[in-house]
């Protein structure tokens, strides 16, 4: 029998086995949420859910209109759980409510239903479909398909996930920290396509560090590359600009020039002209404004654009003054918030969780990640960040205002897991570093206390 020994647990804990608890505590957690969290209650779950519908029932292609024919109980069940008064506490869900409806069989009748994510692709639907498709073969029931959607929905992106920390050469602890974010763990256990993009982004950005390395780019790694940089990171709109990673790889791992540029070149047309097709096949943007923001709304992403053209400084205007406003609440969507962002995680969550990551990079680990590679992924990851921003300024924005308009922080979750990456491993201990990283901390300082007083009295 062996004796216990400090030394042994210490050895461990400095190599756990990243991926392999992460899987255990995400489907443990995920479970717990996919049944305790009440119906249609996390992020736009019921526009997801009749996505799902319009595609279990062959509707590949977005709709070119906000409407989709379900049958009416499937179109009336939100209503058994409206969002609103749950939010204001009028409401309290309880389990016999929902137990009332677990048997109940698919009406025959239709019913039209707006969904303003009518016009998503179908690739970040796919689990959820499926269960649709599941729950009518055996004939029971609306409840039970957005049950079973939000089961198969975690449990495919957290095995992506799980193989994503396996094929991570460096930085496993901050993707550990990332994908177990509670943000992250919620949108894996809901509806939501942002479950599959997530385990997409993380999954495409382990791929290509792992073979960044290596002498030789085999032809099933390269099939894999592009099939999870084309799909996956389509799952859902604004994020195939990450395809842009492939350049961390060079020419003579392809065996020559010429490969290596079919690759690229298949690979990113495949991801942006794939993006570009859901995108000219969305529904009309004042449609889906006035379903999302009402009548009146001043939106036009035509005229936004005249705008921007107009006055070059408009939209950095507006993305600065966004994130002077609501930068600790978009910091704190990062790592928890529920019942539609109304219900945030405490303030001393989210600080633990921005501890966690700073301890991760500042710890001491040995990352062979070339300047070029480094400025690579922090430059796709603010680019990504921008096109996020980009696209709602054009389609949530009243023309010429001065912030944007329906940012969350959990958008911005892929490029904080490029930013970290970027960072993790970059030598902090050098001592010239220390004065030169206070310093620019002193100037922005030292500027926004101008600006802010400028701005006020002048």
């Amino acid at each position: 029998m062996r004796s216990f020994s400090w030394a042994g647990v210490t050895r461990r804990l400095s190599d756990p086995k990243w991926a392999t608890v992460y899987l255990v505590v995400a489907l443990v957690w995920g479970l717990l949420l996919v049944f305790l969290t009440p119906p249609f209650q996390n992020f736009d779950e019921p526009a997801h859910f009749y996505r799902a519908w319009s595609l279990a029932e062959g509707d590949v292609l977005p709709s070119r209109d906000i409407y989709v024919s379900l049958p009416a109980n499937v179109a009336k069940l939100e209503y058994s759980f409206p969002v609103v008064p749950i939010i204001s506490g009028e409401v309290r869900v309880r389990p016999g409510g929902i137990w009332s409806q677990w048997g109940t069989r698919f009406s025959k009748e239709r019913a039209p239903s707006t969904s303003y994510s009518v016009g998503y692709g179908p690739l970040g639907y796919l689990p959820q479909a499926s269960a649709i498709l599941v729950t009518r073969i055996i004939g029971r029931s609306p409840l039970a398909s957005l049950y079973l959607g939000r089961l198969l929905n975690l449990v495919c992106s957290t095995l992506l996930v799980f193989l994503a920390i396996r094929l991570m050469p460096f930085a496993k602890a901050g993707l550990f920290v990332i994908a177990l974010l509670p943000m992250t763990v919620m949108q894996m256990a809901s509806f939501s396509p942002d479950a599959l993009l997530l385990a997409g982004c993380f999954l495409f950005l382990s791929l290509v560090l792992k073979l960044a390395p290596e002498e030789r780019v085999t032809w099933p790694a390269t099939v894999g590359l592009c099939l999870t940089g084309i799909f996956l990171l389509n799952a859902k709109p604004g994020y195939a600009l990450i395809a842009f990673l492939v350049f961390l790889l060079r020419p003579s791992q392809f065996g020559g020039g010429r490969r290596y540029w079919t690759v690229v070149s298949i690979l990113l047309l495949g991801a942006l002209g794939l993006s570009a097709l859901f995108a000219l096949t969305q529904p009309q943007s004042k449609d889906l404004a006035q379903l999302i923001l009402g009548p009146d709304n001043g939106v036009d992403p035509v005229a936004q654009a005249r705008y921007a053209l107009a006055h070059p400084f408009a939209f950095p205007r507006a993305v600065l003054g966004a994130f002077q406003t609501n930068g600790l609440f978009y910091g704190k969507l990062i790592v928890g918030a529920y019942a539609w962002g109304n219900l945030l995680t405490s303030d001393v969550i989210a600080i633990l969780a921005g501890l966690a990551l700073a301890a991760i990079i500042a710890a001491r680990e040995n990352v062979h990640l070339a300047a070029w590679r480094r400025a690579t992924v922090l430059g796709v990851s603010a680019a990504t960040a921008v096109v996020v921003c980009a696209v709602f300024y054009a389609t949530f924005t009243r023309v010429g205002a001065t912030t944007i308009g329906g940012l969350q922080g959990r958008y911005f979750t892929p490029s904080l897991l490029l930013a970290f990456v970027g960072l993790t491993g970059f030598p902090f201990g050098r001592r010239w570093l220390v004065p030169v990283v206070v310093g620019v901390i002193v100037v922005i300082l030292a500027a926004s206390t101008i600006h802010t007083i400028v701005r006020f009295y002048y």
